[in-house]
């Protein structure tokens, strides 16, 4: 898995890095199917406010799965904008099981009833 970080109107913010780098790599390890991750961490400074925004974007096979949060610091826009991934990374995978490994589940049960 590719991890790709960029920063925009902003300093790197070496905690935050480590933190979103360490969460992706457990992703990985749940899911090894993840083939690209890009990260974008903004510094949207406009007239009404100082807000940081994260954005996800992660490939897997035939999709591409994307996640954004606002907040008022990186570390807490990164939490949320991972936690909103985790939960579509786990929809991903209960949808893309493989019929095949489901079938002998059922049947492995069924057989000891």
């Amino acid at each position: 898995m590719r991890i790709d970080i960029q920063y925009l109107n902003t300093e790197p913010d070496w905690d935050t890095k480590k933190y979103i780098t360490e969460k992706l790599n457990k992703f990985q390890s749940n899911y090894n199917w993840i083939i690209d991750v890009d990260v974008y961490l903004e510094n949207e400074n406009n007239d009404h406010n100082n807000s940081k925004v994260v954005e996800l974007k992660v490939m897997v096979p035939g999709d591409t799965l994307f996640a954004e949060s606002m907040s008022e610091n990186f570390h807490q826009a990164a939490k949320q904008a991972l936690q909103s991934m985790g939960r579509q990374l786990k929809k991903y995978n209960m949808r893309n099981k493989s019929p095949h490994l489901e079938r002998k589940t059922f049947h492995k049960i069924s057989s000891a009833l």
